[in-house]
């Protein structure tokens, strides 16, 4: 009976006896965790981190803005080889220039003047070689190499996810855009080389002649009546440009606000 006993009855505690460690608890993953929540910390947990994975590969937000520095670039790029000025003399176009050809000084004669030189007696060759010599443009050529290096690099920044090159997209853009300002506000050189082209054949026409005088003053009257109108296609350059532009003007407000 006692031994029926002693075998149903559950052991007693032995204060004496060793205990078993107590199992060892991942602390540290907890205080991590719990230390976002605490007043005055400003550190998130690992799931809040929005930079970059633990892979490397970025967030969805800076790959959006990839995407977007691809697109708005190669479409300047496009743009650079549409028209962007129309020039008129006495109330009719007669010429337009790519952003390409504002470079060298080429343009396109219209389709009336065309015809006006088919009447006058022209050949094809003297109608093509009037197209050169409007003047040259270096900042829309230096606002051109920008918007390469800007293509090339939104690639690059793509397939590599790097931040950095992302951000040199947008200097580059910034860059392209501020030159076109400029060149916009003291004027495109067309209107300048057309008229001195028109002054001195003007001057060649009437040399030796007593009117000489009066030619001349006929010439600056035309050069008076020249206008350059800017076409749509280089104010969409000028928006495609300010794209990647208000992005990095964004992140530097960000950056002052961090401190």
């Amino acid at each position: 009976m006692i031994s029926l006993f002693r075998r149903i009855s559950p052991p007693t505690h032995n204060p004496s006896s060793p205990t078993e460690p107590p199992e060892e608890t991942n602390d540290s993953y907890a205080e991590e965790q719990m230390s976002w929540y605490s007043p005055g910390r400003a550190k998130a947990p690992q799931y809040f981190r929005d930079a970059e994975s633990d892979s490397g590969k970025p967030s969805a937000f800076r790959s959006m803005i990839q995407k977007l520095h691809i697109g708005t670039t190669l479409a300047a790029l496009v743009l650079f080889f549409l028209p962007w000025i129309d020039i008129w003399c006495s109330q009719q176009s007669f010429a337009t220039q790519t952003g390409f050809q504002t470079i060298y000084g080429g343009a396109s004669v219209s389709a009336e003047m065309e015809a006006f030189a088919e009447e006058g007696g022209g050949t094809k060759k003297d109608r093509a070689s009037s197209d050169d010599s409007v003047g040259y443009s270096p900042l829309v050529a230096l606002a051109l190499l920008c918007v390469i290096g800007a293509v090339v690099m939104s690639f690059m920044a793509f397939r590599s996810g790097d931040a950095k090159r992302s951000n040199l997209v947008s200097i580059l853009c910034a860059a392209a855009l501020l030159l076109l300002a400029v060149q916009m506000m003291i004027g495109f050189p067309a209107k300048r080389g057309i008229g001195a082209g028109m002054a001195s054949a003007s001057m060649t026409q009437t040399s030796g002649d007593p009117m000489d005088e009066m030619g001349k003053g006929m010439a600056e009257a035309m050069m008076l009546q020249i206008e350059v109108k800017h076409l749509p296609s280089l104010y969409f350059v000028l928006l495609m440009l300010g794209l990647p532009t208000l992005v990095l003007a964004n992140e530097l407000l960000d950056r002052l606000k961090k401190g």
